[in-house]
């Protein structure tokens, strides 16, 4: 997912650790490590963290929250989702 975008770089990979780091150099400039990993057999979950050094008075939150919104329909249409019961 990351790899085909030209706005993001992967900095480090940990299979160990399951994250990835990705450095955004399009606007706004945002550090993401992306974590993943298995809760059960044939079930993981991902978890998205951003970071701006970026100042804005109004905020962020709205400009990252989209970003990390338009990962996870990213990963929907690429993987099977199920119900978590």
């Amino acid at each position: 997912m990351f790899k085909k975008d030209p706005a993001m770089k992967i900095t480090a990979v940990s299979k160990d650790r399951g994250e990835i780091s990705v450095s955004m150099t399009s606007r706004p400039k945002a550090f993401i490590i992306v974590t993943v990993i298995q809760v059960r057999p044939f079930q993981t979950a991902v978890d998205f963290m951003v970071s701006s050094e970026i100042f804005s008075i109004f905020g962020l939150y709205p400009t990252l929250k989209k970003l990390v919104l338009r990962f996870y329909q990213e990963l929907d249409k690429q993987l099977p989702k199920s119900d978590m019961k």
